[in-house]
Order: C-alpha cells, then sequence, then structure tokens
C-alpha cells in the first residue's frame, strides 16, 4: 500500500510540473509582431559573445535585406537575398514557422525540420533588438578553435 501511495504521489508530481511548464509559455506577445531587420552579425573567439570580432569590423549590418517578420497568428517568414528570396520564401518550409514569446524571449521553430532558436528582447531608447547568440567551433589548417556568433535583429 505504501509504494502504491508513492507512486500516486510521484505520478502527480510529474503530472503538475508538466502542465506548469506548458502555462507559462507559448504566448504572443502583440508588441514583437512586425518586420525585424538584421542589425548586427559577429563571430568572436571564444565561449564570450563580445571584445572584437573575428575578421575584422564591428558586426554592424547596414542596409540589410535579410529579415524576419513575426505575424500575428505565430507563423514567422525570413526573408534574404540567397535562400529566401521573396516572393517564393512564402512556400518555402525552409524559410518559415511559428513563433511564441515569454517574458524577453522570442522562441522561433522551423516549419521544414523541429529546430528552435530563441532570442532575448531588449529595449534600449525606444529600439527593441532581438539578439542570439550561439557557441561552435571553427577549423582552420588544421586547428579547432571555440567560437561565439552574435546575430541581432531590430524592429522597424
Amino acid at each position: 500500500m505504501r509504494k502504491k501511495i508513492k507512486t500516486i504521489c510521484l505520478m502527480s508530481i510529474i503530472f503538475y510540473a508538466g502542465c506548469e511548464d506548458s502555462e507559462s509559455s507559448g504566448g504572443l506577445n502583440e508588441a514583437y509582431v512586425g518586420k525585424w531587420t538584421l542589425s548586427f552579425s559577429a563571430t568572436y573567439e571564444g565561449e564570450s559573445c563580445s571584445g572584437n570580432p573575428m575578421g575584422g569590423g564591428d558586426g554592424t549590418v547596414s542596409n540589410s535585406t535579410t529579415s524576419i517578420t513575426l505575424n500575428a497568428d505565430g507563423s514567422y517568414l525570413n526573408s534574404d537575398a540567397m535562400i529566401c528570396v521573396e516572393p517564393g520564401n512564402a512556400s518555402d518550409e525552409n524559410c518559415k514557422g511559428t513563433w511564441e514569446s515569454s517574458e524577453n524571449k522570442i522562441k522561433l521553430t522551423l516549419s521544414a525540420i523541429p529546430i528552435s532558436m530563441e532570442y532575448n528582447v531588449s529595449e534600449s531608447e525606444g529600439i527593441s533588438t532581438m539578439s542570439l547568440e550561439n557557441l561552435g567551433e571553427q577549423t582552420s589548417n588544421g586547428v579547432t578553435i571555440g567560437i561565439c556568433q552574435k546575430t541581432s535583429y531590430t524592429k522597424e
């Protein structure tokens, strides 16, 4: 009998935790709806996306044609000059997906394969920016180093 009670208690905790997680995420912040244009892209040596970017420059992107449009229905569309070229990008599963938000985060999930990216949203002087930092490795001449790639989009 004691074993059954422990099992029921454990199952109740797991069920409660599962319910709690699903209720606290998955909203759509209306302030995030709209077009976000690429404004920064840089790769840094090491695990910190700070300091001097590799390859020179400061990472600022001017006159970008790369953007992410977050729609009010929870869908998003990537546009750029190489792969997700308009108007064909609207039907390309590699250029669209769904989005959701919670607190100061925007999570994009690609339609083609279930890959999600979570951007941090910040605001400064009335300008909203969403940024993503990815850790990885780069190999050159047989030498592999750790890198951090930072990408930011600014809301129009």
